[in-house]
């Protein structure tokens, strides 16, 4: 029996029966008048697979027969989706190519055979048809195309090209559960896609601007909610897209891509000179580099849907951040290039008033003092008296605000007559690292002092034999504060952040100091108690100016005329820090090595090693160093890992 295309179109769309729907003539007649059909607001269908509205979650294990039946009801659904719309191309266009109709008929009689092997399986698991509620949002994406481009775009190039990984995952999943018989359709349902696919991309080319690469002109075809980010799956198969026909830069472009599906997206900024915005002033030039150069780190603490707003990192380095399971945010230049899409929360590194109203965040006049080297002194006296220790520093030693050089010196004279001898002048506002000068005699930095005093104040206090730096992440909430780990960093003879260790705070510390952080083996918890008296005093003064967010408090490990000795608070940090960028990156480190997430010179860096020699074990990084920023740039962000000893 032969009958025309728009006789077969038209049963397959309008059909309300399976029969209908997996209706294939012997013979497809192509040279008949046609007439265009109108798009009707929903194809016709058995009653119990008519779209809607109600929402069944997709199974999240497979172990049961019910929950295989439901997953193979969600398959089928898109497989008689695929039929539907074929069949609309096809009515839709008459014009089109010839061959390309032919392709089209030839792939919907594929479809309706994944249709029945679907439906088939999920009858001899117990389910039934009509069992789950079905949704039409392919339909809703693609019916109003408007040319066949644009439903190779969106049929073949994205839905399609996602159910190469699609098959793989779920074919892995059934695997575990020794159903077979479903591993076997998705194998073949993969191995028919692959020729859809290539069909797809024959005739994508053949209609896209010869000049233009296959991604750019497909990314910029897609209209919300349909973009790159449903070309492909949960796993992602490189070498079936190879066997399609797409090049290597196509598929390693598809593979890095990162865009919200849906869910609205908070977007991070990176803002590290938000303290100088506390003093009015403007970050130099060096300054403003660096913000470029490491703005990428904010990548780790987003979800994978999210926004960084910096430069896009080289193509490698997020190919190897994948291997690992690294979120990849989308990488925006500026705010403006987001367009009209729904946002989340915007997440700046640290905030400003300038900031804040660049964003239109909150901003309240009360929160300028948090981000002063003052307020952190304040709260290491209060911390003292709430909970006083005999391994802190002395109380006689918390840092003053001193506004003029009278003040200063009234102050180191103090200092000395308390047993200190050296000292350091912090800039209240100033960024981390930077903004200080360690002397013994005020002559030492007294133009210095002038100069900066004429601006802003200075905080003055003991300049402390460092043992080591130790940092404390928190988040502070409504309600509460919650640690989230502590540290320990290092740093230059000046100061400047170098970078932070792995792993527990006492790692790699000698004999000598290990005895210290635990007490003689009388306070093993030394440490643990630290953090969360810590977190009880600050958390609760940033409460009390309506403050909540990311937090780092700076202490430190001191030698003294007495022994050890802890300053609990040398500096507070409300705001995003590179401690916590560690504490992050730290998640993707294999649990049997240690290292360093590092701040260094590209070019001194580069010369040692040239060629980047990660090894990865369980998608962990298990030794050799990972590259995470842009090396363009004269510094960069690092992970060194080694054996851990």
């Amino acid at each position: 029996m032969s009958v025309s295309i728009q006789t077969f179109a038209e049963r397959v769309l309008f059909g309300t029966s399976i029969e209908d729907k997996c209706f294939f003539p012997e013979k497809v007649r192509y040279d008949v008048p046609r007439t265009v059909v109108r798009v009707p607001d929903e194809p016709s269908r058995p009653k119990c697979l008519e779209f809607s509205d109600e929402r069944l979650p997709f199974p999240k294990h497979f172990s049961d027969p019910e929950s295989r039946a439901t997953a193979l009801h969600f398959f089928a659904n898109h497989e008689l989706l695929a039929i539907e719309l074929m069949a609309l191309c096809l009515l839709r266009f008459p014009d089109a190519p010839t061959q390309f109709q032919k392709g089209l008929v030839h792939i919907i009689s594929e479809e309706q055979e994944h249709l029945q092997l679907y439906l088939h399986r999920l009858q001899e698991l117990g389910g039934e048809v009509g069992q789950v509620p079905v949704n039409g949002f392919f339909w809703d994406c693609l019916s109003g195309m408007n040319d066949p481009m644009d439903f190779v775009v969106g049929m073949s190039m994205t839905f399609e090209q996602a159910n190469l990984d699609h098959c793989i995952h779920y074919g892995r999943l059934f695997q575990t559960v020794g159903d077979q018989d479903t591993v076997d359709i998705l194998d073949k349902v993969y191995q028919d896609e692959v020729r859809h696919l290539r069909h797809g991309l024959h005739w994508f080319r053949k209609w896209k601007p010869p000049n233009e690469a296959d991604f750019f002109s497909q990314e910029k075809s897609l209209q919300l909610p349909m973009s790159m980010m449903r070309a492909k799956g949960s796993s992602f198969d490189g070498e079936g897209r190879r066997k399609a026909g797409f090049d290597t830069e196509y598929i390693n472009q598809l593979e890095v891509y990162s865009l919200s599906k849906g869910r609205p997206s908070d977007v991070y900024v990176f803002t590290p000179n938000c303290e100088l915005d506390h003093a009015g002033q403007q970050p130099k030039k060096i300054a403003q580099l660096m913000a470029l150069a490491l703005a990428p780190l904010m990548m780790v603490l987003c979800k994978k849907d999210d926004i960084v707003l910096s430069e896009p990192l080289p193509q490698q380095t997020l190919l190897n951040l994948k291997r690992v399971g690294f979120p990849l945010p989308q990488q925006l230049q500026d705010l403006d290039d987001i367009g009209e899409r729904k946002l989340g929360q915007i997440r700046p590194w640290g905030l400003s008033r300038n900031i804040a109203e660049r964003y239109d965040l909150e901003w309240r006049d009360a929160w300028s003092e948090i981000f002063g080297k003052s307020w952190g002194a304040e709260c290491l006296r209060r911390l003292q008296q709430q909970f006083p220790e005999d391994f802190w520093t002395d109380v006689n030693s918390v840092g003053k605000r001193c506004h003029t050089l009278d003040e200063v010196l009234i102050h180191i004279q103090y200092l000395n007559t308390v047993g200190y001898e050296k000292y350091i002048a912090k800039i209240n506002f100033s960024t981390a690292g930077r903004g200080a000068k360690r002397f013994s005699e005020l002559p030492e930095v007294e133009s210095w002092l002038e100069r900066v005093l004429s601006h802003q104040a200075v905080v003055v206090e003991p300049c402390f034999d460092r043992v080591i730096d130790c940092s404390i992440q928190m988040d502070v909430r409504d309600e509460s504060t919650k640690v989230l780990a502590m540290g320990r960093f290092e740093t230059d003879s000046q100061g400047q952040y170098l970078g932070h260790h792995f792993g527990a705070v006492h790692s790699g510390l000698s004999k000598e100091l290990l005895r210290f952080v635990h007490g003689d083996g009388k306070d093993s918890q030394r440490m643990r108690r630290l953090s969360r008296q810590v977190a009880e005093v600050v958390g609760s003064a940033l409460r009390d100016v309506g403050f909540s967010g990311p937090v780092g408090v700076d202490a430190m490990i001191v030698r003294t005329a007495e022994g050890f000795k802890i300053r609990p608070i040398v500096e507070v940090n409300p705001r995003y820090t590179m401690g916590r960028i560690a504490h992050e990156l730290s998640r993707f480190v294999h649990p049997k090595s240690t290292g360093m997430f590092k701040i260094v010179r590209t070019k001194q860096f580069l010369t040692e090693f040239p060629i980047a020699n990660m090894q990865i074990e369980d998608r962990k990084w298990r030794m050799g160093f990972q590259i995470l920023t842009n090396p363009d740039y004269p510094v960069m962000g690092i992970i060194e890992v080694n054996d851990a000893k």
